[in-house]
């Protein structure tokens, strides 16, 4: 768990020299909503603006989401607080509390006019060889 308290004690680093926004709200997907790819994540929102998005099918997670959190309780709330439940074990706490930590992420790009690049092609970059072994995260239709 080196690189959950690394980002924990970061962004606990960050609130201790700036202000951050506190939670405006936790967007959570229907309870209703089909296990599918178009309801699989939730959202920390910021006041400002800024958000952080975190999966919600693993294990439980989709149904512990709304049987055991308030959603609302956390409006008004640092996000630090929630951020700190990345550090543990569960996967609903951990899932959350990145999402918090994104969040803030976002908030910092925000204020200091960061914006990403968009015009290099970081794959040409990239020396793949035909014993290379790619991984790939997220749902790709067209390859499923």
């Amino acid at each position: 768990m080196q690189i959950a308290r690394e980002l924990i004690e970061t962004t606990e680093r960050i609130a201790h020299s700036i202000e951050l926004p506190v939670i405006e709200e936790i967007i959570l997907p229907r309870p209703d909503s089909p296990q599918i790819h178009d309801a699989e994540f939730a959202a920390i929102c910021l006041q400002d603006g800024s958000m952080g998005f975190f999966y919600t099918l693993l294990d439980d997670t989709m149904q512990r989401l709304h049987t055991e959190i308030d959603a609302d309780a956390w409006r008004g709330k640092s996000p630090i607080m929630l951020a700190r439940h990345y550090g543990e074990s569960d996967p609903l706490a951990r899932s959350m509390g990145l999402g918090a930590i994104s969040a803030v992420t976002q908030h910092l790009f925000r204020i200091s006019g960061y914006e990403p690049d968009t015009q290099t092609n970081s794959m040409a970059k990239m020396a793949f060889s035909p014993t290379d072994h790619i991984g790939m995260v997220g749902y790709f239709p067209p390859l499923v």
